[in-house]
């Protein structure tokens, strides 16, 4: 599926106007943030302090210290800014090896680049040797691809994290919470079960779409995203009054939030509200285009 990079300034800035009962949501697929980049990446470098791998055992502690921290800590930069548009291809949220050894191509010429300037620095290395490069080259490669890879499950971990988590309620001093509501007014019975699984302050919103992630489904709505545990085929049944249909493999897609922004030979995607890219594969092309979607 072609990659188009989005306003993510606008998403942040969104996010911290957020009101703090709204249902927490992922900024996209996998994003990792700074700080859990950098922890990863101090880690690592107190790692190698100690190991003192690659001829850094000549070096005294102060430097082997400053070297290590300078290549961690600038590589994890270039690394979340490459994650701010790379994973939030589907393909790579599924499979996170296949995240890595990405990451590990595009990143690999920009931190060897930082290397080359640290080993500069810290051994008086040339800049020019062929030797040099061949031999920093697939090192660099390797470590991003690892890297990359503990980054992604780190961060798929907090996102669920905080997809599953319940929503934040304010303080309430003269009376007990109500009680949440069961349904949007209006459901059938089906639609009623699926919604009393969603957190409290996604129950009545508009359902957007369904992404199934292996066991689980994500719910995107009108007041952000959750994780449940559900199969997608249950909750499309459960839902078969509502005005939507399957759009892929792994997609559900109601037809109100639905805005279709790419068709090309048999394959489209549509747009949901929030900007979030719902694809359309070729068996279910014909019959959407059939029914008016495209």
């Amino acid at each position: 599926m072609p990659l188009r990079l989005r306003d993510w300034i606008g998403r942040i800035r969104d996010r911290s106007r957020r009101p703090v009962h709204e249902a927490p949501t992922a900024a996209g697929p996998i994003l990792p943030d700074y700080r859990l980049a950098s922890g990863i990446a101090i880690g690592v470098a107190a790692l190698f302090v100690v190991l003192s791998p690659v001829g850094t055992d000549r070096l005294s502690t102060p430097v082997r210290l400053g070297y290590w921290l300078g290549i961690m800590l600038g590589g994890s930069a270039i690394g979340v800014a490459l994650a701010r548009w790379l994973y939030r291809a589907p393909a790579i949220e599924r499979h996170p090896v296949l995240g890595a050894l990405v990451a590990g191509v595009i990143l690999t010429p920009p931190i060897s680049i930082l290397v080359a300037a640290a080993n500069r620095f810290a051994f008086g290395l040339s800049l020019v040797s062929a030797a040099h490069w061949l031999t920093l080259l697939p090192a660099v490669f390797g470590l991003s691809c690892g890297l990359s890879l503990v980054n992604i499950w780190a961060s798929r971990g907090r996102r669920a994290s905080m997809d599953g988590a319940p929503a934040r309620q304010p303080a309430r001093e003269d009376a007990s919470p109500p009680p949440p509501p069961a349904c949007a007014p209006g459901a059938d019975e089906g639609e009623a079960m699926f919604r009393s699984r969603l957190p409290y302050i996604v129950r009545t919103a508009d359902l957007w779409a369904l992404e199934a992630e292996d066991h689980y489904l994500r719910v995107h709505s009108s007041a952000g995203r959750t994780l449940i545990l559900m199969r997608l085929s249950d909750a499309m049944a459960a839902l078969a009054r509502l005005d939507g249909a399957q759009t892929h493999r792994s997609w559900w897609v109601a037809r109100s939030a639905a805005t279709p922004i790419e068709t090309n030979q048999g394959r489209a995607v549509l747009a949901l509200p929030d900007g979030t890219r719902a694809p359309v594969s070729r068996s279910f092309y014909r019959d959407l285009k059939a029914r008016g979607w495209l």
